[in-house]
């Protein structure tokens, strides 16, 4: 590919977003005049089986949804982005593939470039069935920045609590890129990463009463609190840094006082999941939540009461991890989804935990 390959063509920056049966796309296309270098164009998907459902293929053109690209130089320069963070990608029309950032971007000549890429904002739907609110990575709390220690930059969090009213489903990306390899302006492939798990509850009922009620249900000793965390914006290594903590004596409480409630025959309706629906969880039946070793999960419980339709209280706690865990998982690992059933069968309650590994999403930055 060369420059010449442009010099019909006026300059043209515009970010398309194609939806097929899998994934969505958002592409920047730019041309490049006589005497200047090969432009680089931005192309992003989101696959409908690879999110927590934040950021969906149907909801990805939704305006006022954002991407962040920063590109840093081996030489510490900033080519995209800055200090501060990174040149927004928004979507401007839901009935449109467009996307824009109002700028365009070449290739250098030479060097060595570290592209990172982060979501920005979540934008609220116009759909009120949904129940999914606007938030972005400023309402998580202490917000975040970008410090350089030594000869890496790292996008820092800092006081960042979790709870069902703050779950922005932040993902991030990174590729190296030298133009002294052979065909440097090949496509550059980015694989997003999530950077929280995500875990849900279900309470299954298979007894014949006609009415039960489940309340009270919350965590003790969950790590729903980071200090500190870093994540490296170049792929050198580097692993990420997380200071947790707990926030709290009680987390992710019950939402009602009193709890929940079903006055109808429950296996016809298939089990209820008790996060859907609270705060920025919206439909989905996961909440994010910060990655936990066995460390941090061997001290966390969860804790509710039942009360059956005979009028008896049954309180429940289970270990979620350490040596006296509960289940047959002992951490929560970024990326994945884990799904917590209990299973109540008269004065009998059983629990099993299954996994869902997340799918990276693959962002590509190519030329044209």
């Amino acid at each position: 590919m060369t420059t010449g390959k442009y010099i019909s063509h006026t300059i043209l920056s515009v970010i398309m977003l194609l939806t097929g049966n899998a994934c969505s796309r958002f592409e920047v296309e730019t041309a490049s005049p006589a005497g200047r270098d090969i432009p680089i164009s931005f192309s992003a998907s989101v696959d409908e089986n690879r999110s927590k459902g934040i950021f969906t293929p149907e909801n990805f053109s939704r305006p006022g949804h954002e991407i962040a690209v920063l590109d840093i130089l081996d030489d510490g320069k900033f080519y995209i982005g800055g200090a501060n963070g990174g040149e927004t990608f928004t979507s401007q029309d839901p009935s449109s593939p467009y996307w824009s950032d109002g700028q365009t971007h070449y290739w250098t000549p030479s060097g060595v470039h570290n592209f990172f890429a982060y979501a920005t904002q979540y934008a609220r739907s116009n759909d009120p069935e949904l129940n999914d609110e606007e938030i972005g990575l400023s309402d998580m709390g202490g917000g975040y920045s970008f410090e350089k220690d030594g000869d890496t930059y790292s996008m820092i969090l800092e006081d960042w609590v979790i709870d069902v009213d703050k779950q922005f489903d932040l993902i991030y990306a990174r590729h190296r890129r030298d133009m002294a390899e052979p065909n440097p302006y090949r496509d550059v492939e980015l694989e997003f990463h999530h950077l929280f798990a995500a875990v849900g509850f279900r309470f299954i009922n298979i007894t014949n009463t006609s009415k039960y009620t489940v309340t009270n249900w919350h965590f003790t000793n969950l790590k729903n609190k980071a200090t500190r965390v870093a994540i490296p914006l170049t792929d050198n290594g580097s692993d990420i840094s997380m200071e947790l903590s707990s926030d709290g004596e009680q987390q992710l409480d019950c939402p009602t006082k009193d709890g929940y409630q079903r006055t109808d025959i429950y296996n016809d309706k298939g089990p209820v999941s008790i996060y859907t629906d609270e705060g920025y969880i919206g439909m989905s039946e996961h909440f994010l939540i910060w990655p936990h070793s066995y460390e941090d999960l061997k001290n966390v419980k969860f804790h509710f009461e039942y009360y059956p339709s005979n009028g008896s209280h049954i309180p429940v706690t289970l270990n979620m991890g350490g040596d006296d865990c509960d289940f047959d998982i002992n951490r929560w690992e970024a990326g994945t989804k884990y799904m917590y059933n209990i299973t109540i069968s008269d004065n009998k309650i059983y629990w099993d935990v299954k996994i869902v590994p997340w799918i990276t999403d693959d962002v590509i930055l190519d030329e044209r």
